[in-house]
């Protein structure tokens, strides 16, 4: 158990770090909350539906959150490191405007 929370988190904070590098060129506005579990509360800067149905239709899911002074946030679930690149560049390709 000790070996895949090592890994989670490993994953966790890489996965962080790419998303905060789309902040910097494709998704400016884009914050990652502070994480200590196994999933990462993002604010994309932009409403979460659009963006959450471009990844579901990718085969992508994550939870875009709903309650008022938050329809811009999405929970993501970290994955392995395949998966989550998958996200992020899933994500980089909506907010570039390539679907």
């Amino acid at each position: 158990m000790a070996k895949a929370v090592a890994r989670t988190v490993q994953q966790r904070e890489v996965l962080a770090a790419q998303l905060r590098a789309l902040a910097g060129s494709v998704l400016p506005g884009l914050r990652v909350a502070p994480s200590a579990a196994n999933f990462l509360f993002v604010d994309l800067g932009r409403p979460n539906a659009p963006v959450n149905e471009a990844l579901l239709a990718r085969g992508i899911i994550v939870k875009p959150w709903k309650e008022p002074g938050f329809e811009t946030f999405i929970r993501v679930s970290v994955g392995t490191d395949e998966e989550n690149g998958r996200f992020v560049r899933a994500l980089a390709e909506i907010a570039g405007g390539r679907g």
